[in-house]
Order: structure tokens, then sequence, then C-alpha cells
């Protein structure tokens, strides 16, 4: 596998934040908020993120180096087609993240927030 770029400790740095600021989510549930419509698409916004760091962890970690393992062994084509679906999944989780970040900007979040 190769090096890590500054590319990736900058992702890991974002991902960091993302934890840290997680408590701010904590503290949102022990509100309240989540018997609201605004705390459920938060929660769906912030779960749906979850899963696209775990997608992409999963294709840096284990379906690239599968990828590289087929390239040196000609059959590629398995590890193509699961990275291929994994990145669309990561798409269409991003698509529906700025649809819920959307509809999210046209609610008055709750008092306390």
């Amino acid at each position: 596998m190769a090096t890590s770029s500054p590319a990736d400790l900058s992702s890991i740095s974002e991902i960091l934040l993302v934890v840290k600021n997680g408590s701010k989510m904590r503290s949102a549930i022990s509100f309240g908020i989540m018997a609201r419509q605004y705390g459920q698409l938060l929660f769906m916004k912030h779960a749906l993120f979850a899963a696209m760091l775990a997608m992409a962890a999963s294709d840096r970690f284990r379906l690239i180096p599968a990828l590289e393992t087929g390239i040196d062994s000609g059959s590629n084509k398995m590890a193509v087609a699961r990275l291929r679906r994994s990145l669309w999944a990561e798409a269409a989780a991003g698509v529906v993240i700025l649809g819920l970040v959307g509809w999210l900007g046209t609610l008055e979040p709750p008092d306390g927030s």
C-alpha cells in the first residue's frame, strides 16, 4: 500500500473534528430534540455521514489493496466492480445528505440549539 499523503492527514484531522463535534449531537439528544422533525433529520444526516466515512475507510484499506492485487495478478474485474458499487453508494449518500441539509434549512431549529 502507498504511504500516507498530506491529503490523508488532512482527512484524518477532519474526521477527528467531526467526532469532537459529535458531542453537540449527544447533548441535543438529551434535550429532547429527537422528538422533533428537525432532530430526526439532523440525526439522519449525521448517520449518513458516518456511513460515508465507513465506506471511505473500507475503500482505502480493503478495496484499493484488493484492486492493486487484482491488477498485479491480471484479474481485477471483481475488485473494480466492488469499488464502483462502493463509490456509487458514497455518492448517493452525499446527495441524500445535501437534500437533508436543504430540508433542515427550511425548518426552524428548536429552542436551545
